[in-house]
């Protein structure tokens, strides 16, 4: 049995609650949430976790953190592109985010979801991928793959029907703060001096100690990516001592949209070992 988990959890809605989700409550609370119920509906002892994105950060967390229910369940973990460390990211857009504190402005004005699902939005966006292409392809470029041509875009109009997905106003801060990091640490949540106080017990965000996951983690990383960076994604290696690197020419959107999936056969032998 696996479990498919691509980017962020679902849908977030307009309530504090979600604004104040970030990825250290989701590794607390969501991750245990989806492997007890799967267990329980299943019957399944055992779970293969497949990550993308977001989906990656949160479950490396949760193994560093040695969070009891997701280390008692979990086989094997096989994370495309994943985000952990951001030292090297190229994607403009979220270094500028980063850089000028978006999640701040977002704070200001209010806004508990940034990017978030709009179903009129998506259709417009789904009818104009389809009518000029070239539009979306210069879109991934700047944002996620600095090879666009290797995206699936005869089925972009299908992809951007379901997309933007959102994630919250915290979780971008989260982000931001990773990208700022000068050594690119991989750390929970700054909430600043006197809240990380009562959260943590200490003044500053507790680092995640990744050289105590010990499970099988299989890295899949694209090697023109401009969100996962290949460079990032090699200290991670070094990292975790237990897991396993997979270079292939891919980007961040590629990986799971693309044209050439010449990974996925490589996940199927993961699978069947």
């Amino acid at each position: 049995f696996f479990f498919l988990m691509i980017r962020r959890p679902p849908r977030s809605t307009q309530s504090r609650s979600s604004a104040a989700s970030d990825v250290y409550k989701r590794q607390l609370y969501d991750q245990p949430a989806h492997f007890s119920y799967i267990t329980r509906v299943t019957g399944q002892e055992k779970i293969n976790y497949i990550g993308h994105s977001q989906g990656t950060t949160q479950m490396f967390a949760a193994l560093a953190d040695r969070e009891a229910t997701v280390v008692r369940h979990i086989d094997k973990f096989i994370a495309l592109a994943p985000v952990v460390h951001m030292k090297f990211i190229t994607n403009d857009f979220m270094n500028i985010g980063a850089i000028s504190r978006i999640g701040f402005l977002a704070q200001a004005l209010n806004m508990n979801e940034f990017a978030a699902f709009k179903p009129k939005g998506a259709v417009f966006s789904a009818k104009v991928c389809k009518a000029f292409p070239k539009v979306c392809e210069a879109q991934q470029w700047a944002l996620t793959d600095a090879d666009p041509s290797n995206i699936n875009l005869d089925r972009w109009p299908v992809f951007k029907a379901h997309q933007p997905a959102g994630t919250s106003r915290q979780c971008l801060m989260h982000y931001s703060q990773l990208i700022n990091d000068p050594n690119g640490t991989f750390k929970k949540y700054d909430f600043g001096e006197q809240e990380n106080l009562l959260q943590y017990g200490q003044a500053n965000p507790p680092v995640y100690d990744l050289s105590k996951i010990t499970e099988k983690v299989y890295l899949v990383a694209g090697t023109v990516d401009r969100i996962a960076d290949i460079q990032d994604i090699e200290r991670l290696h070094s990292e975790i001592k237990s897991s396993q690197l997979r270079k292939f020419y891919q980007g961040h959107e590629s990986m799971i949209m693309g044209n050439n999936p010449d990974h996925i056969p490589y996940i199927l032998e993961v699978l069947s070992k």
